[in-house]
């Protein structure tokens, strides 16, 4: 990543996160999530959106924090995997922004947290999706 790019942030409930703008494929309304028998605290089902089949990947759960406060957005992002490139959606609660800062070295340990952004006086943990959602799914 350069120093200085476009990030979309956004709460995720008491946590407030960044992702590259660049992955961002669309920000939708909550749609039906279908859920299947699982055990894996990652995944909440999956959504379809423009006639396509959309994991909807739990964050709280990726993080190894408490559960999240109601969704209202879904961002659904571009996910690498060693097959290919697929989309993947995440629960957003609240306001979406898209901001260009610049990006600071990551003080959390969590997997998948790969940097900090300040805006507005909040630091905004920046999220590599690719990074999280593997992780997630080795476990």
């Amino acid at each position: 990543m350069t120093d200085e790019e476009k990030f979309v942030i956004f709460p995720a409930g008491e946590l407030h996160c960044a992702v590259p703008a660049t992955c961002v494929t669309e920000l939708t309304l909550p749609s039906e999530v279908y859920r299947f028998p699982h055990t894996s605290r990652e995944i909440l089902g999956v959504i379809l959106r423009r006639g396509k089949v959309i994991p909807l990947y739990d964050l709280a759960g990726l993080l190894k924090l408490p559960e999240f406060a109601p969704t209202q957005y879904h961002l659904i992002a571009v996910h690498h995997t060693a097959e290919g490139t697929e989309l993947a959606a995440i629960p957003v609660s609240g306001k979406c922004d898209l901001v260009t800062t610049d990006v600071l070295p990551a003080k959390s340990l969590a997997q998948g947290v790969v940097g900090e952004l300040i805006w507005e006086s909040r630091t905004y943990e920046l999220l590599d999706l690719d990074k999280l959602i593997s992780a997630g799914s080795t476990e």
